[in-house]
């Protein structure tokens, strides 16, 4: 939504252009080869790329369309590769190697150059994926059919994101409905919980436990493209109209809670308010990763406060407490520990 015309042409002119000036230039020359250099982004597509992906996908079909007349050329799709390139930035790097596209070893990469001329090519994409991460990273947002032989699977942390508008305002609908008769905390403590299961997918976090409340998205390891993501996400979820930069604007847990909540209930209310002390307890200890207590020899004691167990029984064995704990995150045993399972 942020692309213009001017930036469009930007991007567009050293790819369209180009290819274009040089098809034409060589027109009725004897060539060996005519080879382009596309990108991934063209064929996967992928967030903040909408006009580079545009500019490669035509380098595709130029080869496509020399072939149909008779003559040579190769379109090669690259992954990022290392040592240097537009990809190959520390905070992008990083940003590729969690979403399943790692940067490729020059060496190798030059190898299936080659493969491709040998085997006289149209169009190949070469690229140093992990196909199962890529395919939940592309899903995540949106139907990514062309992976669906590949991978099916989605990260086991992603919550749903609805695809198509129906679906989206009923998931809106449901989730307005379940928290509308709360209390404005425990609101924000269910948009906390709800947020960081999306934060996890984005940045693909084996757990969300780790996230913690006040801890930056920058610290985390955010961009402006996992950004865009985590807004598609929470708009999906939530039916809010959302800015791009809203993990910048609102550069946390705590924070982007309590905006979602300012948006879905703009007239306040909400049952019974908790007590403001009680309150900060209950996120102080919350943001404690459970190996914490475990480490200070407190776990016992939270359990014992919790009366938790697989079955509900008070005297369950310490094994099957402790079981029970390893399925629920820290802020659901804290909430449990300080009030019961109705808080």
């Amino acid at each position: 939504d942020a692309l213009t015309v001017q930036r469009a042409a930007g991007v567009l002119r050293p790819k369209v252009d180009a290819a274009r000036n040089l098809h034409e230039l060589t027109a009725g020359m004897e060539l060996s080869a005519f080879v382009l250099f596309s990108s991934a982004a063209g064929t996967l597509g992928g967030p903040g790329q909408g006009s580079y992906a545009a500019g490669n996908a035509y380098l595709d079909a130029l080869a496509a369309q020399r072939r149909a007349d008779g003559l040579p050329a190769t379109s090669i799709a690259w992954g990022a590769w290392t040592g240097s390139g537009m990809a190959v930035d520390g905070e992008l790097e990083e940003q590729m190697r969690r979403g399943g596209m790692a940067p490729m070893n020059p060496e190798l990469a030059i190898s299936a150059l080659q493969r491709a001329m040998d085997l006289d090519e149209t169009f190949l994409l070469v690229a140093d994926a992990a196909w199962e991460r890529l395919g939940a990273e592309l899903g995540g947002d949106r139907p990514a059919p062309l992976l669906a032989e590949l991978t099916g699977t989605q990260r086991p942390n992603a919550s749903p994101v609805p695809a198509d508008p129906a679906a989206t305002e009923s998931a809106a609908a449901e989730l307005r409905a379940s928290l509308e008769p709360l209390p404005s905390a425990k609101r924000q403590r269910n948009l906390r919980k709800l947020v960081r299961q999306h934060v996890a997918a984005v940045l693909v976090h084996a757990t969300p436990d780790a996230i913690e409340n006040d801890r930056s998205f920058t610290e985390l390891g955010f961009d402006s493209l996992t950004a865009v993501q985590l807004r598609n996400r929470l708009g999906a979820i939530t039916g809010l109209e959302l800015p791009t930069t809203l993990a910048f604007d609102y550069p946390n847990l705590t924070a982007l809670a309590a905006h979602l909540e300012t948006g879905m209930f703009p007239q306040g209310g909400g049952a019974e308010q908790h007590d403001p002390e009680e309150d900060r307890i209950r996120e102080a200890l919350a943001a404690i990763p459970l190996a914490r207590f475990r480490e200070a020899g407190l776990m016992d004691t939270l359990l014992e406060l919790a009366h938790l167990s697989e079955n509900g029984s008070e005297s369950a064995p310490q094994e099957e407490m402790s079981s029970a704990v390893d399925t629920m995150d820290v802020d659901d045993l804290v909430q449990r520990a300080l009030g019961g399972a109705d808080l």
